[in-house]
């Protein structure tokens, strides 16, 4: 079975395309957006959560200032770090930051 989004191969028992991950079956395809919807997608995606150690008692100890600079160099490299391995940084709150990795785009690594 032929995927209609990337001309991939793949059995025909798939119900997703092993090199894109789109639905192989159930679609409806606009090609004005390239956009594709389905009754569901399945994924293979990995979640990441951080938060820094002993953040708390580390700001108690420091100006309200130097902590921000200091957050916004951190989730700055951090965000480079992700973007290199191509995942997308979902949310960042105080010190945490959430990551996905395969989504929207799905990686066979």
């Amino acid at each position: 079975m032929q995927c209609p989004k990337c001309s991939k191969e793949n059995p025909e028992d798939s119900k997703f395309c092993n090199e894109c991950a789109a639905p192989l079956k159930d679609i409806e395809i606009n090609s004005d957006q390239e956009t594709f919807h389905s009754k569901g997608e399945r994924k293979h995606a990995t979640v990441l959560f951080s938060d820094l150690s002993g953040y708390t008692a580390m700001t108690e100890q420091m100006d309200p200032e130097d902590v921000k600079n200091l957050m916004e160099d951190i989730f700055e490299k951090a965000g480079k770090i992700v973007e290199k391995y191509q995942g997308t940084v979902d949310s960042i709150f105080g010190d945490e930051i959430l990551v996905l990795f395969g989504v929207p785009k799905a990686h066979e690594d």
